[in-house]
């Protein structure tokens, strides 16, 4: 007996990871480039969000896919259960996702424009003489959104970015239209100038908008989606325990 027990022991560790294999999950996750929170999935280092979900999935013993796609495609995507994760999505755009109770920060948008244009943010109707662009698909808070809807079939009150690489994409317009200016979030827009060398030419100002929390968010339609909010959330709360999270938060220049 005490053989075969022996047998069945040194068989259970060989098979261990083949069997933990077999059950492990490939979770795909989507969104557009919005560096440093999401960056390019070829890099060492692809932005905060993925690498806490690579750590956490993996330490529970899943995989993770994350791949760029333009925001719209990706809320779509999740939405039919086709990707089972959307990256740095607030609650207002897709509200019968799942989400973790533990964010990831919060975003804050504003107003970016070229710094010899003379404009100043006074209310809402101090954008109507002037271009607002947008990246579609994005959802900014009141006034601002019932301001894009009323005004999003006219293209001189509102211009729409889309692409994988959103933030690039409303650079470059704003670099080259005149009367023009971009709402974008705090963080994202510092780290694209300043790593594209055009800090100088751009300025931002208030747009009035409060700060919004962001998540990975899960498809309404997977079985599974409660299951990786708790990993996820269980996760974050582990990695500020133990002081990871700050670390990574100084290495992609975020503020606490």
């Amino acid at each position: 007996m005490k053989k075969i027990m022996g047998m069945l022991s040194t068989l259970a560790v060989i098979l261990c990871p083949f069997i933990s294999h077999a059950f492990a999950d490939i979770i795909e996750l989507r969104g557009d480039y919005f560096c440093p929170y999401n960056c390019n999935p070829k890099d060492v280092r692809p932005g905060l969000m993925v690498e806490v979900a690579q750590h956490v999935f993996e330490k529970a013993g899943h995989q993770v896919n994350y791949q760029l796609l333009s925001y719209d495609e990706a809320i779509q995507g999740v939405a039919s259960n086709m990707f089972q994760g959307v990256v740095g999505v607030e609650k207002l755009e897709a509200s019968d996702f799942i989400y973790p109770t533990e964010s990831f920060g919060s975003f804050h948008n504003v107003f970016w424009q070229k710094k010899e244009f003379d404009w100043h943010y006074t209310g809402i109707s101090s954008l109507e003489p002037i271009l607002l662009l947008a990246v579609r698909g994005y959802r900014y808070g009141e006034p601002i959104d019932s301001y894009i809807a009323k005004h999003k079939e006219d293209p001189l009150k509102v211009m729409f970015v889309y692409g994988a690489n959103g933030v690039a994409e409303g650079a470059r317009v704003l670099e080259a239209v005149d009367d023009v200016v971009f709402l974008e979030d705090v963080a994202v827009m510092n780290y694209y100038l300043g790593n594209s060398g055009k800090a100088a030419g751009f300025r931002q100002q208030p747009s009035g908008l409060a700060p919004v929390p962001f998540y990975i968010a899960f498809s309404p339609k997977n079985p599974k989606s409660n299951e990786y909010a708790q990993i996820l959330s269980d996760g974050i709360v582990e990695l500020k325990k133990n002081g990871e999270w700050d670390k990574l938060l100084e290495f992609y220049h975020i503020a606490k």
